[in-house]
């Protein structure tokens, strides 16, 4: 959902109207969705000061896209991960 509101917010920014008005309008549902989620929840002013920290989840999220396309590139070498074979 953080990717496509980035998107939405992207294309905001677009000179074209139709695009404009399509991506205004998205955002505005997700909004909306998001703040009856946060009604529906036990504590809404708290959930919304939590939701206050949703740029810096979205920031962290794409400065993550490189690695990740780094990562699955057929290039890439296979790493195994290190496990702890104790139970």
């Amino acid at each position: 959902m953080a990717y496509g509101a980035f998107v939405l917010l992207l294309a905001v920014c677009i000179p074209l109207a139709w695009l404009r008005w399509y991506a205004a309008v998205s955002l505005g549902i997700v909004i909306a969705h998001v703040l009856t989620a946060a009604w529906a929840g036990p504590e809404f002013l708290k959930t919304l000061q939590l939701l206050a920290l949703t740029p810096v989840y979205i920031v962290r999220k794409l400065w993550m896209i490189p690695g990740v396309l780094r990562g699955s590139s057929a290039k890439a070498a296979w790493v195994r991960t290190e496990r702890n074979n104790t139970l």
